[in-house]
């Protein structure tokens, strides 16, 4: 979301309102003026400029936390054998979706069932649908399971793919 210039002003904007009720700028403001006033010795610099470090930290991690989209995407590694996998799982949902009436498109579904290989999804009765879904979600566990491996063995064949056509 960080492209979008209103999210990202939205955003600086709460940090700021946050930095002031923390008394951060004047805290900084304050180091600054005993700083140049007086020989601080390295320590007590170190200390107050941790408190300050801190402070916009957490005032970040807040922000970042409570106010930020979350994404979930990125938790299961990308293979080729298992994406196809997932692809059909997303077909039969939209299916069994649209049969129950939510507002879904049919071209949408027979686009994503052409590229998942699936011929006439929605001519199968609700319960073959089903049928499919906990068929492919059995598959998608098994290859979830070896997920991180054939990811490395994956970047591994890209990599020796891309050696051999001289690309370093």
């Amino acid at each position: 979301m960080c492209d979008q210039p209103k999210v990202v002003n939205r955003y600086n904007k709460l940090l700021n309102s946050q930095l002031h009720q923390q008394h951060t700028f004047k805290k900084f403001e304050e180091f600054e003026k005993l700083r140049q006033s007086s020989n601080m010795n390295e320590q007590s610099i170190i200390n107050n400029l941790n408190k300050i470090d801190n402070s916009i930290t957490n005032s970040i991690l807040y922000y970042a936390e409570n106010t930020c989209r979350k994404l979930k995407a990125g938790k299961v590694p990308y293979s080729p054998e298992l994406s196809p996998v997932g692809k059909e799982i997303n077909v039969w949902n939209n299916v069994l979706r649209k049969e129950k009436g939510c507002n879904i498109s049919s071209t949408y579904i027979k686009r994503i069932a052409k590229k998942s290989n699936i011929s006439h999804p929605m001519s199968l009765t609700i319960e073959d649908c089903i049928r499919e879904r906990q068929s492919a979600s059995k598959r998608y566990k098994k290859l979830k399971r070896d997920a991180k491996q054939n990811r490395i063995q994956f970047i591994e064949d890209l990599a020796a793919q891309q050696a051999e056509r001289g690309n370093e």
